[in-house]
């Protein structure tokens, strides 16, 4: 199984951090700064490697709520208690869901996806001669017009993730593209 390279997680704005962990886009660019989070590039994360490192960052946090001292930030005890109970709060949904199979890790569901599409690609193409058995009188040519057409249908498929950014975008528009 070969391994997936960091350019090829999908990479997301602040706000779709912020709103997935319940937290400021400024708190996002903090721990992005204090190199808790990776930064993809302006503005941008990475899925897998901000999900991963925001989670051990709250284990951390839990085990030691010391452990990330912040020197420019002064905040009340009060207002820093109930931060802490928010991301605890936070992490604990996390480990729920997970416990609870609601979410899995980017990493299995690309397999899986990646192991349905080898399957369904498999079928597709041997149809055209499963055809050809089935029904003696085909010709040749409809033959590979069908392998064609299959071909194209893969390749179509093959390049998928070309179209990932109209599908993030048509899904934080709750179905409706914005490039209308």
């Amino acid at each position: 199984m070969t391994k997936k390279k960091a350019s090829d997680d999908p990479t997301y704005p602040a706000k779709f951090f912020a709103g997935l962990f319940g937290i400021t886009e400024r708190r996002i660019q903090q721990l992005a700064k204090d190199e808790i989070i990776p930064k993809a590039g302006r503005g941008r994360y990475p899925l897998t490697g901000t999900v991963q490192n925001y989670v051990r960052y709250l284990q951390t946090l839990r085990a030691s709520p010391d452990a990330f001292p912040t020197p420019d930030q002064v905040l009340d005890p009060t207002q820093e208690k109930a931060r802490l109970d928010r991301e605890r709060w936070i992490y604990q949904e996390f480990k729920t869901e997970i416990e609870k199979g609601n979410w899995a890790e980017v990493a299995l569901l690309g397999f899986i996806v990646s192991k349905t599409g080898a399957a369904i690609a498999a079928q597709l193409e041997a149809l055209p001669r499963k055809l050809k058995k089935l029904s003696p009188q085909l010709t040749a040519t409809s033959v590979l017009m069908m392998e064609k057409e299959i071909a194209k249908t893969l390749n179509l498929a093959a390049d998928a993730h070309l179209s990932m950014d109209d599908w993030l975008d048509e899904w934080e528009h709750g179905g409706k593209s914005s490039t209308k």
